[in-house]
């Protein structure tokens, strides 16, 4: 005779709906007419599971009598008797009462195997011999009744019965797992663990035990917080987002740059440089001048374009050191306008002012880029004005243009590296060169901003501290003054 088969649900949890689910199966195989009967189904007063045992044969349990109180067990024999194709069977873990066949309900299920019957049993995943140590310490309670992993693992079919914590909670507040009166022994019990808020989160609880109302009033709690919680979560993805956004765009403009703004002069190089070597053309020397200016001015743009390239690797990277020292401001500001015309800038720095707490290098670049920036966009013999001015314990240099000028809402906008704000024509420069100038600027203690110039364009203001105040800055003064 064949040995019978064995599948076995197993649910997560008390209440899942494993019982429920062996009585569907049930049902199901009765519709395509196999022969199943009820050998031993507890219905726990649940209501919905109770009518799933209409209209499925049982067969009538045995009772017995232990310390003055009748219990009723699986009737093995008549369940052999009876001889169906397959048998329910609940409970696989179940101990029997004293005075059974049997000590355990899994063994009486291997003698329905053994005659060739089929059984489809249950068992909550918490009564698996193995994991008796792992629940007790999650739960605090030792489970009484295990079943060998070698029972289950025997089964030809197992099926797992879960559900969200949300969902099983919400059963149980329907009663639709223990009636209402044990709702908080429940809770106090196997189901004190954890309060479930939300799909991702549990509060977990410790102390004493409370009451289930006690309890809906802690849970409105928890999820005021679990929203709290998942505000900050999607505000910290969108802030990765935006970084990550940030990097590509960065990325993306760094390789046109190389491909376009850096590759330009090199061409304007090389060729210089092949038609000078070239045997089939004699170049007069007022050509070999032009063609020598050419060289070295592709040079002089490379070498500012991959400067700013440096230094603002170093501004994001965070290894600009300034090496802070006292100094003039008209020591530092003429030798920053080296790049551009001398009819191009006036300047206005008054002999009085202060002396400056600053790194000179990393303030001379900064005005520079300033200077090169105003002059790109001013017109035609308006020079760019470069003055400064006191202001308590800062300077406030400020260089000004009357050129196009920028929105407002844009003002904050171009110091963002790679920005080329307007028309400007490609080879006008990668869009580093503010964003380098208040690097710099920020890392020497100062800032760096942008507002209008009186009768247009604009102005940028650059404040940095005094050499008696460099020590302790006053973050409470303006970032910009009209002087």
């Amino acid at each position: 005779m064949a040995r019978g088969k064995l599948r076995i649900y197993v649910g997560a949890a008390p209440g899942v709906g494993k019982t429920y689910a062996m009585l569907s199966e049930a049902h199901r195989r009765v519709e395509r007419g196999t022969d199943c009967v009820v050998a031993f189904v507890e219905h726990h007063d649940r209501p919905r599971t109770e009518v799933m045992l209409h209209g499925l044969e049982q067969v009538p349990r045995t009772e017995l009598a232990y310390r003055d109180t009748v219990f009723t067990e699986m009737d093995i024999d008549a369940v052999l008797a009876r001889r169906p194709a397959v048998a329910l069977v609940d409970e696989l873990a179940h101990t029997n009462v004293p005075g059974s066949r049997n000590e355990k309900r899994w063994q009486d299920i291997e003698e329905l195997l053994e005659a060739g019957i089929h059984v489809i049993s249950t068992v909550n995943i918490q009564h698996l011999e193995s994991l008796s140590d792992i629940v007790e310490s999650i739960t605090g309670i030792r489970q009484k009744e295990t079943v060998p992993d070698e029972v289950v693992r025997r089964a030809d079919q197992i099926e797992l019965v879960d559900m969200s914590p949300t969902a099983l909670r919400r059963r149980m507040a329907h009663g639709n797992i223990y009636k209402s009166h044990k709702v908080d022994a429940a809770l106090s019990n196997y189901f004190r663990v954890d309060m479930p808020v939300g799909d991702h989160m549990a509060l977990a609880l410790t102390g004493r035990v409370l009451p289930a109302e006690d309890r809906r009033v802690l849970a409105a709690f928890a999820a005021q917080a679990a929203v709290v919680l998942d505000r900050q979560r999607l505000q910290s993805q969108a802030e990765q987002a935006r970084k990550l956004a940030e990097g590509n765009r960065i990325r993306t403009a760094l390789l046109a740059a190389v491909s376009h703004d850096l590759r330009t002069p090199l061409a304007g190089i090389k060729a210089s440089v092949t038609s000078l070597r070239s045997d089939d053309i004699e170049w007069s020397d007022e050509d070999q001048a032009e063609l020598l200016a050419g060289i070295e001015e592709g040079a002089d743009r490379l070498d500012h374009l991959v400067g700013n390239l440096l230094d603002m690797s170093r501004v994001q990277t965070g290894t600009v050191t300034p090496l802070i020292r006292e100094i003039d401001l008209d020591e530092v500001v003429p030798m920053a306008l080296g790049g551009v015309p001398e009819s191009s800038v006036v300047l206005d720095i008054p002999e009085e002012l202060p002396m400056v707490a600053v790194d000179p290098g990393l303030l001379e670049r900064s005005v520079a880029n300033l200077v090169e920036n105003a002059v790109k966009y001013s017109p035609e013999g308006e020079p760019v004005l470069v003055s400064a001015s006191a202001l308590g314990d800062r300077v406030e240099l400020r260089v000004a243009d009357r050129g196009p000028g920028v929105p407002d809402d844009a003002k904050d906008r171009i110091f963002e590296p790679f920005q080329r704000y307007g028309d400007a024509p490609r080879g006008a420069g990668v869009g580093l060169g503010l964003a380098v100038a208040r690097g710099f600027a920020e890392a020497i203690g100062g800032t760096l901003t942008a507002e209008d110039t009186p009768g247009g364009g604009m102005t940028m203001v650059l404040t940095v501290p005094t050499a008696a105040g460099h020590q302790r800055a006053r973050p409470d003064l303006p970032a910009a003054v009209t002087s």
